[in-house]
């Protein structure tokens, strides 16, 4: 065998084996490091929406108590009144508290107001 074959043989035998060690530790080392962090990003993603939604829940929460203690919201789930609609649910009103929708329930049952906007 030439010189030149022995040599080409052996770079390329060379190449494969580097290949190889590169692929080896890129499965072994780096991807379940990359896995780790990916999870890790995840779990504080999560985490955040969590806490923007739990934010967000007790604002409604507050809302949703101050209107449920009003007399007129009592009267208007009682007798229906338009001026009621009128006059507390204006665009400004779902504006400031930052609703897309209000919907009104008697008895758990009947919906009495739910405006499409």
């Amino acid at each position: 065998m030439k010189i030149r074959t022995k040599t080409i043989i052996t770079v390329v035998l060379l190449v494969i084996i580097l290949f190889v060690a590169l692929q080896t530790t890129t499965y072994f080392i780096l991807q379940p490091s990359f896995i780790n962090v990916d999870q890790q990003e995840t779990i504080e993603q999560i985490t955040q929406v969590k806490s923007i939604m739990d934010y967000r829940i007790s604002n409604l929460e507050v809302n949703v108590k101050d209107y449920s203690f009003w007399d007129e919201s009592y009267n208007f789930v009682q007798n229906e009144n338009d001026d009621y609609v009128l006059s507390n649910f204006v665009d400004s009103t779902f504006e400031n508290l930052n609703l897309n929708l209000v919907a009104i329930v008697k008895n758990k049952t009947n919906l009495i107001y739910f405006p499409i906007l």
